[in-house]
Parts: structure tokens; C-alpha cells; sequence
């Protein structure tokens, strides 16, 4: 059976923000370690348009208005390659481990660096802190821990805006819109978060991971 707190509580954050998000705060995101100028060909080999935007997210034109976001991992390994050799060819691969299936950029010297989902508008942290919810955001998984909610796992893909989704953000001030989008076995909510950029799902009810110290409202920094 639904839990109906979490849900009321989430579903507030987006109804009780007065005033228009102007440049609102992202947390910093952590660097590449590999070679992006090999990135790049690698990404551009398998037919799509890479760019690394100035916020650090990792953007891929997938066409018809959509879009693949991600960020570097700040916990890069080794797995195999020559380790003598410099970074100067990429692999991208699918790594489906636990907890959520994610992208590895693999070079040919052994470095790997994971690429891992990220939000991709930060009108999102400010429609969390504006209600005073706690989250913490994870640089090794990509969580989205929101205290007292949900575990939550951003979407790789941005969907552009419908008709209609641009009618909701006009109508409102706080330039997001939080709607459930679906409810998981176990009566976990699956969100979907509407901002001038996009939709982005927010998959909930997803395995409870620490990454980081949870950011008090208005604070936004650095997760795990």
C-alpha cells in the first residue's frame, strides 16, 4: 500500500515555491580523468554529438529534441589496458552491476572512468531546498537521496517539452513542475520533473546507498 507522506511531502516542494528560479545552484560536479578529446571520437563513432557543458554535465544530442545527460564519476579504477600507454582511445561500454545499470568510459591504458545519471535542470535542487528538504547527491551512483522520501535515480534521457507541459510551467511561477508519472510494486513513486530544458524521470524506490552528507536547505555542495 502507498505510503501517502513521502508522497504528500515530495509533491509540496513543487506547489509552495513564489518567485521565478533565476540561475539557481548546482552542486559541483567532478572532472573527467580521461582523455575527452578520446571520448568525444569514441561518442561520435556511434553517430551522436557530444558536449561538455560548462556545469560539467556530459550532453548528447540524440535527436528529435532529446537528450542523453550524465556525469563523470569522481571514482575512477583500473581495468585492464597497458598500463605505460596514455589515454588515447575510449570504449564505451554497459556496465548492468548493482545498483543501477550505467556507462563506462574505458581507456586503452586501463583507466575507466563510470559515466553515471545526473539531474540535468538545477531548478530541481532549488524546488527542494525552497521546501527545506534534505537530499545528498551521489558522485560515485548517481542517487538522489531525498531524506525522509525516496532514494531516487535520475533519468539519462531528457524528453523536450509537450504542448501541454509548457502550458503547466506557464501557468505556475516556480518555473518546475513535479507530477507523479507512475507507482512501482511496493508503492514506490516514479516522478517526472518538467523544467524550461525538458522532462526528466526520477525513478523511486530504488536501493538505499549513501554517498554523501545531506545538504541542508540552501547549501547545495559537493556529494560523495
Amino acid at each position: 500500500m502507498l505510503n501517502s507522506k513521502p508522497l504528500v511531502l515530495f509533491l509540496a516542494a513543487a506547489c509552495s515555491i513564489g518567485g521565478a528560479f533565476a540561475d539557481p545552484p548546482r552542486p559541483a560536479l567532478p572532472a573527467p580523468v580521461v582523455n575527452v578529446e578520446a571520448l568525444f571520437a569514441a561518442i561520435e563513432n556511434m553517430g551522436y554529438i557530444p558536449t561538455l557543458r560548462d556545469d560539467g554535465v556530459l550532453e548528447l544530442d540524440m535527436g528529435n529534441g532529446e537528450r542523453f545527460v550524465g556525469k563523470f564519476s569522481a571514482y575512477p579504477y583500473r581495468y585492464g589496458g597497458d598500463n605505460t600507454a596514455e589515454c588515447s582511445t575510449i570504449e564505451i561500454v554497459e556496465l548492468e552491476v548493482s545498483p543501477q545499470l550505467r556507462y563506462a568510459a574505458r581507456c586503452n591504458n586501463g583507466v575507466n572512468q563510470d559515466i553515471i545519471p545526473t539531474v540535468d535542470n538545477a531548478a530541481f535542487y532549488t524546488m527542494l531546498e525552497s521546501d527545506g528538504l534534505q537530499y545528498s547527491i551521489g558522485n560515485r551512483y548517481g542517487t538522489v537521496f531525498v531524506k525522509d522520501i525516496d532514494v531516487f535515480y535520475p533519468d539519462y534521457y531528457v524528453r523536450p517539452l509537450q504542448d501541454r507541459d509548457r502550458e503547466l510551467l506557464e501557468s505556475g511561477t516556480s518555473g518546475t513542475v513535479l507530477r507523479v508519472d507512475s507507482i512501482n510494486q511496493g508503492g514506490s513513486v516514479n516522478y517526472e520533473v518538467l523544467t524550461a530544458t525538458g522532462r526528466q524521470l526520477f525513478f523511486g524506490g530504488r536501493e538505499v546507498v549513501i554517498e554523501g552528507e545531506f545538504i541542508p536547505a540552501g547549501n547545495a555542495a559537493n556529494g560523495d
